[in-house]
């Protein structure tokens, strides 16, 4: 079965950097676009080209004209497309969330040389492994949003990361195309931008403030896919948080092995247990 992955990213600077996304096949995408095309035109006092969390929620851009009710209701909307089973009966919605001071107070090395591009790179290889040995679907395309910084690093390791499954046997064709498109012309980019959006601004939330109640938005979100579904429709979500408690837990598992190689730890790294925010 074939699948496309459409991820896009949120980032408080310095602070949270999310990248998260939802996969499904073909035939799940070209139901729901035309549904999130007509949202766009029939929610609030005009029509608008795309959707864009930050613009909404900033009332900015397109959005300027519209009155904090419409667009509440846009969001709402948008949420209430992404739980239509009939759109999408299988949808997954996977994340991975790099908390920044967290990494620099236990080791700045692991966030490369500390640029954007280096941590997007790192959230992108944990979706990566994540959809790899979460589901058995052949031919998964990956889309990714329009990163001119991120696109060599991404591109890179894909390429090379197919080239190593298809030479073996059993895993050839597991991986289908990597691109970089336009989430303002990409629907399921913009249902990307708004999961990624949600989540980091709930970590954000939780590490600068404490606990607090929930975005409501988040709350549906979650309430929309289950851990682990165990029967159709299967809307399952994999939202792993990189923050000083899957460090703490991370390292304890670390030490009960002996003479741990590099190798070990990064399966660790990757297969480990992350919480979810």
């Amino acid at each position: 079965m074939s699948v496309v992955f459409y991820a896009d990213e949120s980032e408080a600077t310095g602070f949270v950097f999310t990248l998260a996304g939802f996969l499904a096949s073909p035939s799940a995408w070209n139901l729901f676009i035309p549904k999130w095309q007509q949202m766009l035109r029939d929610t609030g006092p005009y029509a608008v080209s795309a959707y864009h969390s930050a613009d909404i929620e900033a009332a900015q851009k397109e959005f300027d004209g519209w009155p904090p009710n419409d667009r509440k209701q846009l969001v709402t909307n948008a949420l209430g497309l992404l739980a239509d089973t009939s759109l999408c009966s299988n949808l997954y919605a996977v994340s991975a969330t790099y908390v920044i001071e967290d990494f620099k107070a236990l080791d700045p090395r692991l966030l490369g040389d500390g640029s954007i591009a280096a941590i997007y790179d790192g959230c992108y290889r944990v979706l990566f492994h994540t959809i790899l040995s979460s589901w058995p679907f052949n031919d998964i395309e990956f889309v990714f949003d329009e990163k001119e910084k991120v696109k060599g690093r991404v591109q890179k390791h894909f390429d090379k990361s197919k080239k190593i499954l298809d030479a073996m046997p059993g895993f050839k064709g597991r991986l289908g195309q990597c691109s970089f498109r336009d989430d303002r012309k990409v629907i399921p980019l913009q249902a990307a931008d708004l999961l990624a959006f949600e989540i980091r601004r709930h970590t954000w939330t939780r590490i600068t403030k404490g606990d607090v109640q929930m975005r409501g938005a988040y709350q549906q979100i979650k309430d929309s896919f289950a851990v682990s579904p165990e029967e159709p429709p299967y809307r399952q979500r994999l939202f792993r948080c990189y923050d000083q408690r899957f460090f703490k837990s991370l390292l304890d598992e670390a030490a009960k092995i002996p003479n741990i190689t590099d190798d070990h730890f990064i399966d660790l790294w990757y297969f480990h247990e992350a919480p979810e925010d």
